[in-house]
């Protein structure tokens, strides 16, 4: 077991702690180093996801109260990655970063296929340096700004700089610390061309990325994403004929909604992946696609509203029993018509199962089926 273990700062990457480890104890072999951490010398330094936690755990004093998950939850982008994936990929990715490989993670989460990557270099924010500096005496790479598309600091609001520092660049088993030779405080971030509206949209995309490692694994109700999308985008103006996307005004919407920073984040706008995020999810999304398309879906207001009052306010629960979202509230779109002295409403999802109820009655809904493809 290790004599002594450094102090986990707020918001730091393990990447980092393990990096002050090997400077503070005066280490000159990166290899010995992974040998006191994890017992082995073949054990890779990763910034995003590192594997082998459990026994890196073993070695770190009991006391000190950092157990394998716990470390996953806060000193890794594990939270990041896993916030819009299903509890059985989470459990998954945990148990390999625990007693496994990250590169697994990479692959099941679709991260190693995706088109948006890591930042090639660590960054850092040179506000937080000065902070860090006067209140703990040393730097430290902080997680919130390593993010995929995230070039501002969430606390500050300043750019980030890039660091002379590549993940892997020379020994893959190596632990860099955050110092004055890879990081300068008189360093100028990239002279980004961006108007307010741009710093707005760049803020957001910080603010919103942040929030999803803070949420440390907690996720929010399981939804069908596709079909979540499909109704969102078309109860937003965007719908053509009964369950279809009208593709070019939603394409145009899109990419004059972000166009401040397309050339920005370029590689987060390659591709037609909003449309196919309106359709059944036949592969992973990176976080990135999800926060960008909610940023989209928040700055237009919702259209189609319920009909008629004779009815509780939507969502209203899916009936088709072949969906994963049986029973949950994720029916956006609702018609009334009036027969006699009632109100038949027909409830209708993006999923392709639709059913009539009468306002006000105990007769069990009428469920039926439309076409649902999306053009």
């Amino acid at each position: 077991m290790l004599a002594y273990f450094p102090r986990v700062y707020p918001d730091e990457l393990l990447y980092s702690v393990l990096a002050r480890y090997h400077r503070h104890t005066c280490s000159q072999s990166p290899k010995q180093t992974i040998q006191d951490l994890f017992g082995a010398t073949g054990v890779k330094a990763n910034v995003a996801l590192q594997s082998r936690i459990a026994a890196l755990c073993q070695n770190i004093p009991a006391d000190r109260g950092l157990d394998p998950e716990k470390l996953i939850k806060e000193t890794t982008l594990l939270p990041y990655y896993v916030a819009f994936a299903t509890e059985e990929v989470t459990k998954f990715a945990i148990s390999q970063l625990t007693d496994g490989h990250a590169e697994s993670v990479f692959a099941r989460l679709g991260i190693a296929a995706s088109v948006i990557s890591a930042p090639d270099s660590l960054r850092y924010c040179p506000v937080c340096l000065s902070e860090m500096q006067r209140q703990y005496g040393e730097w430290y790479w902080r997680r919130s700004h390593q993010l995929p598309g995230v070039l501002l600091c969430p606390d500050h609001k300043v750019f980030l700089v890039d660091s002379s520092m590549v993940p892997n660049g020379e020994n893959q088993h190596a632990f860099i610390a955050c110092s004055l030779q890879n990081c300068k405080l008189l360093a100028l971030a990239k002279s980004w061309e961006c108007e307010p509206q741009g710093m707005t949209l760049l803020q957001d995309i910080a603010d919103r990325s942040a929030s999803l490692l803070a949420a440390a694994l907690k996720h929010e109700e399981c939804r069908d994403w596709g079909v979540y999308y499909l109704a969102a985008v078309r109860n937003r103006g965007f719908a053509k004929g009964k369950q279809r996307v009208d593709q070019a005004s939603f394409r145009e919407a899109f990419s004059r909604f972000f166009a401040p920073i397309a050339n920005v984040v370029p590689q987060a706008f390659n591709g037609d992946w909003p449309v196919a995020m309106v359709r059944k999810h036949r592969k992973a999304f990176h976080p990135l696609q999800h926060i960008l398309l909610q940023m989209f879906l928040d700055r237009y207001p919702v259209i189609v509203k319920p009909a008629d009052p004779s009815f509780e306010e939507g969502p209203w629960e899916c009936l088709n029993h072949l969906a994963e979202h049986f029973g949950r509230k994720v029916v956006e779109s609702l018609t009334v018509r009036r027969e006699m002295d009632r109100f038949v409403g027909r409830f209708s999802c993006a999923c392709g199962c639709s059913y009539t109820r009468v306002a006000g009655s105990s007769i069990p809904p009428h469920i039926g089926f439309f076409d649902v493809s999306c053009g």
